[in-house]
């Protein structure tokens, strides 16, 4: 079972889904390219799903609010609100 340990002792589950904490970083050009095709009602799933796949995890701890993310398969960069 994936876990995530935050730098403030935290351990977040990452196998369940709907997790509160858990997000998508979504390159502008992406929502542009759905949000025309969509308009011209020529999105399909498939092609949703790959405009989808170039985004980047990020999950936001629950107790310090520090966000985690993912720059490559499982290498991860954090912020904090200073």
């Amino acid at each position: 079972m994936p876990k995530f340990k935050c730098h403030c002792g935290l351990i977040m589950q990452l196998h369940m889904e709907g997790k509160e904490y858990e997000f998508e970083l979504v390159q502008e050009k992406n929502i542009m390219k759905s949000i025309e095709k969509l308009e011209e009602g020529n999105l399909s799933i498939n092609e949703f799903i790959e405009f989808m796949k170039t985004n980047r995890d990020v999950y936001q701890c629950p107790k310090c609010r520090r966000l985690w993310i993912e720059e490559e398969k499982n290498k991860f960069s954090s912020y904090i609100k200073e």
